[in-house]
């Protein structure tokens, strides 16, 4: 499912549309003797919006997006989105 969320990087508004999957835990065994090995927490961007329209996948260098992909995952875990 995606989801968009806004972010301010830099100083400036940036509307990110992300599929988000949190950290779900190991369950080691069931009742039935299965067991779950859990799954890491997971966000893909999929896009990026400043001012309505759509950046380019390139806009960003590798630590400014790193650093737009931590900024989405604080803001979603502050308020809930997609939890």
């Amino acid at each position: 499912m995606t989801h968009t969320i806004d972010i301010n990087f830099n100083g400036e508004d940036l509307e990110v549309e992300y599929s988000y999957q949190p950290e779900e835990p190991e369950v080691r065994y069931y009742k039935d003797g299965s067991g779950y090995p859990g799954c890491g927490e997971y966000l893909e961007i999929h896009k990026i919006k400043y001012q309505g329209e759509v950046l380019p996948e390139d806009y960003f260098d590798d630590e400014e997006y790193c650093e737009i992909e931590e900024l989405t995952l604080k803001e979603i875990k502050s308020c809930g989105s997609a939890l």
